[in-house]
């Protein structure tokens, strides 16, 4: 059969069937993309099926190819060693870890584990006659799109057992190995050397790096992209993000400035990066470096550019800068729009789907209680306890056990002299910081939000202990820093609740806003 002849059969249309058993067997699709034949032909598969498994025996010491079909080692696998341990093919190759934040290559082990019943296998003794028991990881190559997946042996022969009979007849030649040819596996070593020298390639191992949060590699292979296509806006842009993962804000500034200068005059391609984009992170790096006056002029030149677009994102940023420089009325116009923009989106997905426990619902009331939460710490240091009280109040009708927006009525209650109240908020707000904590022990914000009210409190030593576990979980700071410091009087520590004298009570109602500045 010609090759013609062997696109037809592996391109007749998308199988349904199989790909619900690629979920349903195990395998994790990888980044990593091979051309066409190439690996097949390079280890000497002639067979016609769609989807082809290798994986290592070290009991045999070769590498075995399943097709659903038959199981069959090859007799040449040196390739196979140089392809798996390939700089550019083993990254992609990493699966996630047990705790979801690690990472591990392909483990290449002997360890014996029993079989469930397989299409391919007459009986557990045929199957463990063949070697087949082996509990080595695998890739499970899909011939039609060049993608690879990455499993177990046990996750693959579960697809093949389910996929073992074609349910649509299209695939039923017989499947065949033949000596492993010398000028096709030299093709995949240049191909994998290649790979090396392309950019773009490059770029596509270090989203990997990123991806399983090993940041240092992510940067490396980031500054060999810039190495080899220095005029990139995309490679700073991405670069400029792995500084800022490091804390290296000055860099990551630097090289967001670089990125944006790029762009300029540039053609534009499907793979640039928006400017609003570039301007975005400009303003977070601005914010990370404390230069609050230059990350709110970022932001005005965004909602400048389109307050439609951009309002949804940048209006809160806006907020926290004018907060950060003690502009608490441009502070709370801006928390204002943005609680207005949050507010038409939930209305117009309720709309919409006419359901009020639809996914798209609740995500967009979930952001109308986030910036309605924002809106009332601002309106708290504006000193307008009354506004804050009633917003507030709307965010806990929703979702009574949330912890810092208790703790904030409790400092408005204080300061407007309702002792009770506050002491209240305060004691229900304990409870669920301590109940959320027993249940995620370690959860840096649920260590984050105890230190807040200790810090209220003023209870520092319970304070520290928190912060500092808190902070080895991987928490940075605490957003509520400046709030703490403007209400520094805070309850005694016996636990009664200090009047506050001389603050006036505000009137300013919620004003979804137009999108002005």
């Amino acid at each position: 059969m010609d090759e013609e002849d062997l696109n037809e059969r592996l391109n007749p249309g998308d199988d349904p069937f199989a790909l619900s058993t690629l979920d349903m067997s195990g395998l994790r699709r990888t980044s990593l993309w091979i051309p066409r034949n190439m690996l097949e032909r390079a280890l000497g598969y002639e067979g016609k099926r769609q989807y082809v498994s290798f994986h290592w025996s070290p009991k045999q010491n070769r590498v075995f190819v399943c097709d659903g079909l038959f199981r069959e080692y090859f007799s040449d696998c040196a390739i196979w060693h140089r392809f798996i341990a390939h700089p550019f093919v083993a990254p992609h190759l990493q699966d996630w870890a047990v705790n979801g934040k690690g990472s591990e290559l392909l483990d290449f082990s002997s360890k014996i584990v029993p079989l469930a019943d397989s299409m391919l296998f007459s009986s557990e003794d045929d199957a463990r006659r063949m070697e087949s028991d082996v509990a080595t990881n695998c890739i499970l190559l899909d011939r039609k799109n060049g993608d690879v997946y990455a499993g177990s042996w046990a996750n693959a022969l579960v697809f093949h057992s389910l996929t073992g009979i074609d349910p649509h007849g299209r695939l039923a030649a017989a499947a065949a190995l033949r000596a492993a040819d010398g000028d096709a596996q030299q093709k995949l070593i240049e191909w994998l050397e290649a790979c090396a020298g392309d950019p773009d390639r490059v770029f596509s191992l270090a989203a990997v790096a990123n991806n399983f949060g090993q940041h240092q590699q992510a940067l490396n292979l980031l500054l060999r992209c810039i190495e080899l296509c220095p005029e990139s806006d995309v490679f700073h842009f991405r670069l400029s993000q792995t500084y800022g993962s490091f804390d290296r804000w000055t860099e990551a500034l630097e090289t967001c400035e670089t990125a944006i200068r790029l762009q300029v005059g540039a053609p534009a391609s499907v793979n640039q990066v928006t400017p609003d984009t570039l301007l975005k992170w400009k303003g977070q790096c601005q914010f990370n470096l404390e230069n609050y006056k230059e990350a709110a002029d970022t932001y005005r030149l965004l909602l400048t550019m389109s307050p439609e677009r951009n309002g949804e994102a940048v209006y809160p940023l806006f907020g926290r800068c004018h907060t950060k420089l003690g502009h608490h009325k441009e502070a709370i116009v801006a928390h204002e729009n943005a609680v207005g923009i949050a507010l038409n989106l939930f209305l117009t997905q309720f709309e919409e789907d006419e359901q009020a426990d639809s996914g798209a619902v609740a995500l967009d009331k979930a952001r109308l209680l986030i910036e309605l939460e924002a809106l009332g710490r601002a309106y708290l240091l504006a000193r307008r306890f009354g506004a804050a009280v009633r917003v507030l109040r709307k965010v806990l009708s929703q979702i009574p056990d949330l912890v810092r927006p208790r703790g904030y009525l409790m400092i408005a209650y204080t300061a407007q002299g309702h002792h009770e109240k506050a002491a209240k908020e305060l004691k229900t707000a304990l409870l669920h910081a301590r109940t959320n904590l027993e249940e995620f022990p370690n959860d840096a914000r649920r260590h984050a939000d105890l230190a807040f009210l200790h810090k209220a409190m003023k209870d520092d030593v319970a304070a520290k202990a928190h912060c500092r576990r808190a902070a080895e979980l991987g928490w940075r700071s605490d957003p509520d820093e400046d709030l703490l410091a403007a209400f520094q009087e805070g309850p005694p520590d016996n636990g009664r609740i200090q009047k506050r004298i001389g603050l006036r009570r505000g009137k300013t109602p919620i004003r979804p806003g137009r999108g002005h500045l």
